[in-house]
């Protein structure tokens, strides 16, 4: 494996890394505010919980996407990052 491929695979563990510890804490937020949600006018409630659903959606299509590109990485084939 040459360095540039061990450093670009390096750089891809570390993103999955925090892309799944940001896609588990948005979700996490979003049931606890489920579970008990503030004291707000229902308009801005729902607002509210739109875009959390929106961040958690979109945090998920970003794991999503870095396990792809590490998938796909030439020194590792077809085979999933582990």
């Amino acid at each position: 494996m040459k360095e540039a491929d061990a450093a670009e695979l390096a750089l891809l563990s570390e993103a999955i890394l925090k892309a799944t510890a940001l896609f588990e804490e948005l979700s996490r937020a979003r049931a606890e505010a489920a579970a008990s949600p503030p004291d707000l006018p229902a308009d801005q409630l729902a607002e509210g919980q739109h875009a959390m659903d929106m961040a958690v959606e979109s945090a998920g299509r970003m794991l999503e996407a870095l396990q792809l590109a590490a998938a796909s990485h030439p020194v590792n084939g077809d085979q999933p990052p582990a």
